[in-house]
């Protein structure tokens, strides 16, 4: 829809140019006859002049020269009325146009101050509009530059979080592939632990059995003693029996001396044990779900 004052000319009345805002079809109406001028209609050729007429003034001019001429004719009474009623009749007419004419004048100068101030209006507005583009634009670009920021910020402390996640992982899997030696290793001790307690078993049941037969032969000994003076003749008898004590007793302490060995290697197995106990439950504490840090 246009905002600005154009020219127009009505080719109805051809009372000329008049300048008006344009309505929403393009046309304006004319001031005189109130038809729809489009703008930039074509004035219309000039219509052919009238033949001449005797206007009023110039009927009242040449009946006032035959007034006063001695030739003239007399001048009828209804004439006279006639030319009173058209001449009150013209100034009538004339007062009414000029009233109109001033009636549209002022009309014309509200509908352009009202125009103006649209006019005025319409460039504020036009203006905060450019501003609160600019304001809007402004505030976008902070937001996206603002949105690339914490992107960057949140790519990088995931890229952080993902190494540090990798380098436990590592550790982990360091920590569980030790620990894992670790009861190989235990396990290992662990049967040689057993078959040396086995061994030990035997051994003292080896020795029971030689205090036992140590008991018997003593008995023996003892009541071969009681028999020596009731039989001298068990001389012989008595002297094997002694060197069967004495081997029994050399034996017994081979057994014994065989048996300390093993007491010693029994307890240096349990140290052993005892010192991979502590080793083990030292990397059970500091394996994770405990608690501790890794090594």
């Amino acid at each position: 829809m246009p905002t600005e004052v154009q020219t127009f000319t009505c080719p109805r009345c051809q009372k000329g140019e008049f300048r008006s805002l344009p309505g929403p079809n393009g046309k304006a109406f004319c001031p005189w006859c109130g038809a729809a001028v489009a703008p930039g209609s074509p004035t219309p050729a000039p219509a052919p002049a009238p033949p001449p007429e005797f206007s009023l003034e110039d009927l009242a001019k040449r009946i006032a020269g035959q007034i006063a001429s001695p030739a003239a004719a007399p001048v009828a009474p209804d004439l006279e009325a006639r030319l009173a009623e058209s001449e009150r009749r013209r100034e009538a007419a004339e007062a009414e146009l000029r009233r109109e004419l001033d009636k549209k004048q002022g009309i014309k100068k509200a509908v352009l101050s009202e125009v103006g101030r649209l006019e005025a209006e319409l460039t504020d507005a036009r203006n905060r509009i450019r501003r609160k583009d600019e304001e809007h634009a402004g505030a976008l670009q902070s937001l996206n530059l603002l949105t690339q920021a914490k992107q960057d910020e949140f790519n990088g402390d995931r890229m952080r979080f993902q190494d540090a996640t990798d380098q436990k992982d590592k550790a982990l899997k360091a920590l569980e592939a030790r620990l894992e030696e670790r009861q190989k290793s235990a396990a290992e001790l662990q049967a040689v632990l057993d078959a040396s307690r086995a061994e030990v078993g035997k051994l003292h049941s080896e020795v029971a059995a030689a205090q036992a037969e140590r008991v018997e032969l003593r008995r023996k000994l003892s009541a071969a003693g009681a028999k020596v003076e009731a039989l001298k003749d068990a001389a012989a008898q008595l002297e094997a029996l002694k060197h069967r004590v004495q081997e029994s007793e050399a034996k017994t302490a081979g057994l014994q001396a065989e048996l300390q060995k093993k007491d010693q290697r029994l307890k240096e197995l349990q140290l052993l044990v005892k010192t991979l106990g502590e080793r083990l439950n030292d990397l059970a504490d500091r394996a994770p779900g405990r608690g501790s840090p890794g090594p």
